[in-house]
């Protein structure tokens, strides 16, 4: 099945584009997706834009098109709602793009995620659009391209379709999860809150020195090994930013806490420590550095725990399990999926905070109000 679209190719293609989205109405709505490969880089590499908008599809590539600025500015500036599905990466890559192009706005201010909404309707939580489609508008789509080369060119058929369905239903599935709701019930209130906190998140700049927080496991380590997976993140962070290679090929996460733990002298030992075969021949010697400095640390008495340092306390797990039951109870009570609330890290973040007489995430906002008070 052959869909209707417009490739945009031309700068005047994308300028005329980006003029008719100027334009929109806050009462309108804007599709989006992307495409793009970052299993090498630490920066994704936008391969294709699609977006759907009055009834036509444009797929925009950005291969062709090198100076993508009318588009990003046009679309951070939005008075018309932007609809995405599960879409987090791509606002991500949205807003890094606007940085690189020292835009005032890095998102638009009505972002939907669809996905999302489907939670708090209390359909289904981090489905697909493939079942989404089936579930709820009975439309069946192949999702058969998701490992495709997206960078190679020409694009083929088959690519610029699979692209096509991804924001061709999205608005008529956005208006079938909201008939779900009254006007301003407090789901859909809770909803834009969390829309608010996840385009906060996107905008977030990475703390490097903070980064070791959340490698899993790291609740495990001593306060001298956690020291040192602290310097082990950072730099690994700093030279993937420096080179533009993915955080996993230097350094997968699994490997991090053993490599703080055991503290290798030898490529051998990287390798005993679970780094790569390939990790070892190209970063090995870097590494063994990072290592060198990290067994010169003394402990750290003020440094910040991990958010997972709560879950491996056997003490607590009658504790978690009463946690999660009242979660999923009140969460049915609402009308809204579990799942939304009942994660490991919002659980996590209870317990620390609780301990270090913090706030919790789920004492406060949208998750107080939902919860009530807790006392676990």
């Amino acid at each position: 099945m052959s869909l209707n679209y417009t490739l945009i190719e031309q700068e005047d293609e994308l300028l005329e584009l980006a003029s008719a989205l100027k334009n929109a109405l806050p009462s309108e709505f804007i599709s989006l997706d992307t495409e793009f490969e970052r299993e090498r880089t630490l920066r994704p590499r936008l391969a294709l834009v699609q977006l759907k908008f009055r009834g036509q599809c444009y797929l925009i590539d950005p291969l062709a098109l090198p100076d993508l600025r009318p588009l990003i500015e046009t679309i951070c500036s939005l008075k018309a709602a932007l609809l995405v599905f599960s879409g987090e990466e791509d606002l991500e890559l949205i807003c890094a793009l606007a940085r690189d192009y020292e835009l005032e706005r890095l998102l638009p201010g009505q972002i939907i995620d669809v996905q999302l909404l489907a939670g708090f309707a209390g359909l289904y939580y981090n489905r697909g659009l493939q079942f989404s489609l089936q579930e709820t508008l009975h439309i069946a789509i192949q999702k058969d391209q998701t490992r495709s080369d997206w960078l190679h060119r020409p694009l083929d058929l088959a690519q610029l379709d699979y692209a096509v369905l991804d924001v061709e239903y999205l608005q008529a599935l956005y208006e079938s999860y909201l008939g779900r709701f009254q006007a301003d019930e407090p789901r859909l209130l809770w909803f834009k809150e969390q829309m608010r906190e996840l385009a906060t998140k996107c905008v977030r700049p990475v703390k490097p020195a903070e980064l070791y927080r959340g490698v899993r496991g790291a609740g495990r380590l001593s306060a001298v090994a956690l020291n040192r997976l602290r310097l082990l993140c950072h730099e690994r962070y700093l030279y993937a930013k420096d080179h533009d290679v993915a955080l996993n090929r230097v350094i997968t996460g699994s490997a991090l806490t053993k490599l703080a733990r055991e503290k290798p002298k030898s490529l051998q030992g990287l390798l005993d420590c679970g780094v790569k075969p390939g990790a070892v021949r190209q970063y090995g010697k870097i590494i063994l550095g990072w290592l060198g400095q990290a067994r010169l640390l003394q402990e750290d008495a003020a440094i910040l725990p991990p958010f997972d340092a709560m879950s491996h306390n056997r003490e607590l797990e009658k504790s978690y399990s009463l946690l999660k039951n009242l979660i999923q109870r009140r969460c049915k009570e609402h009308g809204i999926c579990p799942e939304l609330l009942c994660r490991g890290q919002l659980l996590d973040d209870y317990f620390l905070s609780k301990e270090r007489r913090e706030i919790a995430q789920l004492q406060s906002g949208w998750r107080l109000q939902c919860l009530g008070e807790l006392d676990i």
